[in-house]
């Protein structure tokens, strides 16, 4: 029984000006799923795509928190 590998992509619906010509972080999110699903077929994924306007709760909040304090960051 293997474990479920989670992987979460935080992003925001407006891009900053640098990043006009990047994929949105919604797209990178699906990218990702789809490369890294193709890739290891035999493990369990859950993939979550995180709005750091609206992050809900727990640790999506802290770590959009966390985007926002540029303490992290993200493109």
């Amino acid at each position: 029984m293997s474990k479920v590998l989670t992987i979460k992509v935080y992003g925001a619906e407006k891009k900053c000006p640098s990043c006009i010509n990047m994929p949105s972080a919604l797209e990178t999110k699906e990218w990702l799923e789809a490369a890294i699903t193709r890739k290891y077929p035999e493990r369990d994924f859950e993939f979550f795509y995180v709005d750091i306007e609206n992050p809900g709760e727990g640790i999506d909040k802290e770590v959009a928190k966390q985007i926002f304090e540029n303490d992290l960051l993200y493109l």
